[in-house]
C-alpha cells in the first residue's frame, strides 16, 4: 500500500501520544510500562515507514526495541493494545519469520471507555480464577520456549539498525533471494543466528580493520560470482575467506575496467528502509 503522509491519514505523533497518555490517566490500574513502551514504539515505526496506512510488526526486531525478553509478555502487551482499540490486526503472521501487518487505530472517548471497562471485567474474572489455584497453571509453551522459536533470528521484514547489522543481513538477504530464486526453500538460513553473523561483521570491521567500503565492494562480487556464491552462506565463511575474496574481486575490476563498489556510505544509510 503507498505511503501517506501524517496529514492525510488524519495521524501524528503527537495526536496519538496524547490519546494514549488520556487512556493511561484514565486506566491507570491496567497500563503498564510495556503497554507504553509498545504502543510509542508503533508509532515511531509508523512515522519510519512515512505513516503507512497498513505496515508490518517484526516480533523480534520489537522485543528488541522495547526491552522485552519474553514472548509471552510481548504478544500480551499487544492483544491488550487490540482490545483496547489502539492497534488493528489486519493479518497475522504465518511463523515466526513473518510479522503481524498491524494498522494505528484512533479510538474515540467512547470507544476508550468500553475499552476501559471490558479490561477491568476481564481483570477480575482473571483474579477470581486465579483465586481457585494456589499455584499458577504453567502454559504448555513457556516464555523460555517461545524464545527459542523466534529470537535470534533474520527474516524478511528484518530491518537493521546499525552498520554491523546492515552488512550481516545484506549479505543473507542475497543468500536469500539466490536460493528462492532457484525455488530453493532457504531452511537453514532461516534458522541461522543473526547475532553470531552479526558479531563477525562487527569483528572484521574493528578487529580485521576492513572498511565498509571494502566488505561492500565483497559483498556486490559475491553477486556476480557463481562459484564463491555458492560457497560463501555465512558471515563466518566471508571473514574467513575475505581477502581470497578481495582478491578475486580487484582482478575483475582491472579485467573488466569497471568499478564493484557500491560507492555507498553506510555511516549515513537510512536504516529504515530495506536493503
Amino acid at each position: 500500500m503507498t505511503a501517506r503522509k501524517e496529514t492525510d491519514t488524519g495521524k501524528s505523533g503527537y495526536h496519538l501520544t496524547k490519546l494514549w497518555f488520556d487512556f493511561v490517566f484514565e486506566s491507570n490500574e491496567l497500563t503498564r510500562p510495556i503497554h507504553t513502551a509498545l504502543f510509542l514504539w508503533i508509532i515511531e515505526l509508523n512515522n519510519r515507514l512515512q505513516w503507512k496506512e497498513v505496515f508490518g510488526l517484526p516480533t523480534y526486531y520489537s522485543m528488541q526495541a522495547i526491552g522485552v525478553k519474553g514472548y509471552q509478555h510481548y504478544k500480551k502487551a499487544l492483544d491488550e493494545l487490540v482490545r483496547w482499540g489502539f492497534v488493528v490486526i489486519v493479518s497475522k503472521s504465518n511463523n515466526q519469520h513473518t510479522c503481524n501487518q498491524i494498522s494505528i487505530s484512533l479510538p474515540s472517548t467512547l470507544g476508550i471507555k468500553q475499552g476501559i471497562k471490558q479490561g477491568i471485567e476481564q481483570g477480575v474474572e482473571q483474579g477470581v480464577e486465579q483465586g481457585r489455584h494456589s499455584k499458577t497453571i504453567e502454559t504448555s509453551e513457556t516464555d523460555k520456549t517461545i524464545k527459542k522459536k523466534i529470537a535470534d533470528a533474520f527474516s524478511t521484514d528484518y530491518i537493521p539498525s546499525n552498520i554491523y547489522e546492515g552488512l550481516a543481513y545484506k549479505l543473507w538477504k542475497q543468500i536469500y533471494d539466490g536460493m528462492s530464486g532457484q525455488s530453493i526453500t532457504p531452511t537453514n538460513l532461516l534458522k541461522a543466528k543473526a547475532s553470531t553473523w552479526i558479531s563477525n561483521i562487527r569483528l572484521m570491521i574493528e578487529k580485521d580493520h576492513r572498511t565498509e567500503a571494502e566488505i561492500n565492494e565483497v559483498l556486490k562480487f559475491l553477486t556476480e560470482n557463481d562459484f564463491w556464491k555458492g560457497n560463501i552462506h555465512s558471515t563466518e565463511k566471508l571473514r574467513k575467506q575475505f581477502e581470497r575474496l578481495q582478491t578475486e574481486a580487484k582482478k575483475l575490476v582491472r579485467k573488466t575496467g569497471r568499478t564493484l563498489s557500491h560507492q555507498q556510505d553506510l555511516s549515513k544509510m537510512d536504516y529504515n528502509k530495506r536493503p
